[in-house]
């Protein structure tokens, strides 16, 4: 979900290589037929009873990006075929596998987890609201990014109907939950706070993405910022209700600027908007949320590499070409009025034999 441009190290690709690929979620039977490993049996996922949440979308930390690169790299031929270990993804097209995409006006609800407002501006502890009284930078963000042409790049992706990810993305509700998550929430903890908020915080939408975000200290889904972990990953669930099933699409969103390998020497050096917290949240927040719209489900939208790699996956720290800021750092999207650095996406363009690739529009 982010992106850093680092020499890889042979002692690194060593520690890293055999470790359990970065792609964003593969619970259906040709994901794993492909190769997927089974979920890190570390995270708890037995307290839920939807038995489909097998596994889950990461955004790679940055050692795990360049090992998963390196790997594909010399499975192919060796870096001195493809130039560079990060060239191995371009080597793949993204291909459909026939599941559902999130073709209709699509939202974010954003929960704010902790006793302590975690964003400057933010939303104070206990209180719900509409997105646009969301004060914080991320709120601007989740606001403004469904109306840019990076957002647009999500309409290449058409389900079986040929319907495309609209070009919009609407931030509809807040709900800053004072409890105290703990240093390690499990993936089924978030799940069920994400629960306990329905009908009396936000109500359940199969076209809404629900964002979860901590402060620094907290471990969420337990492998947060770790070599062979994640930066932020998304999922499902099944949420019955009034004898309907809700699949709910959610994306897990720790606190990256706590962790070095999940933020980029490019906003270290200087935050675009001389805010870190948030300049380093939302490139992982636009590699989750692109995943989202386009394999909600974890059987839509993948390569052929082995696990497969989902668009955002196939651009992870990948920003393409910068620009300075007025206050002197490096961005390369302009949403509303504002200067981000934010991961490319995958572009298929016209054809799905030859695909544009990364790309910011």
């Amino acid at each position: 979900m982010h992106f850093r441009t680092l020499l890889v190290r042979v002692a690194a690709l060593a520690a890293v290589a055999t470790l359990a690929a970065c792609s964003d979620e593969a619970t259906t039977a040709p994901r794993q037929a492909a190769g997927e490993n089974p979920i890190d049996a570390s995270i708890d996922v037995t307290a839920d009873s939807d038995a489909s949440m097998e596994r889950r979308g990461w955004f790679p930390t940055i050692p795990q990006t360049e090992a998963i690169r390196a790997r594909e790299a010399l499975r192919l031929g060796g870096p001195t075929q493809f130039g560079d270990v990060s060239s191995a993804a371009q080597t793949y097209p993204i291909l459909y596998h026939g599941g559902p995409i999130m073709h209709s006006a699509n939202k974010v609800v954003a929960i704010y987890w902790g006793p302590n407002t975690i964003y400057t501006n933010g939303p104070t502890p206990g209180t719900v609201g509409s997105g646009n009284n969301d004060y914080s930078l991320l709120g601007y963000f989740m606001r403004n990014i469904g109306q840019t042409p990076y957002w647009k790049i999500n309409q290449d992706y058409t389900d079986a109907q040929g319907r495309g990810v609209p070009n919009a993305l609407y931030y509809t509700r807040f709900w800053a939950n004072a409890s105290n998550p703990g240093t390690a929430p499990s993936d089924a903890a978030i799940r069920n706070m994400i629960k306990s908020g329905f009908w009396s915080k936000y109500a359940p939408d199969v076209s809404t993405i629900y964002t979860v975000f901590t402060g620094p200290g907290v471990n969420l889904g337990g492998k947060f910022g770790v070599t062979d972990g994640y930066c932020a990953y998304h999922s499902k669930f099944s949420y019955f209700s009034n004898g309907f099933n809700y699949i709910i699409k959610y994306a897990v969103m720790p606190y990256a600027a706590s962790k070095a390998i999940c933020t980029s020497n490019l906003i270290e050096n200087k935050s675009p908007n001389d805010n870190l917290g948030v300049d380093a949240e939302v490139s992982a927040l636009a590699h989750e949320l692109v995943e989202t719209v386009t394999d909600p489900q974890f059987n839509a939208w993948y390569d052929a590499q082995s696990p497969g790699q989902e668009n955002a996956d196939k651009c992870a720290w990948k920003f393409g070409s910068t620009y300075t800021t007025p206050n002197g750092a490096k961005a390369n999207i302009k949403v509303g009025v504002k200067h981000f650095l934010v991961q490319q996406n995958w572009k298929i363009g016209s054809s799905r034999l030859f695909q544009i690739g990364c790309a910011m529009n």
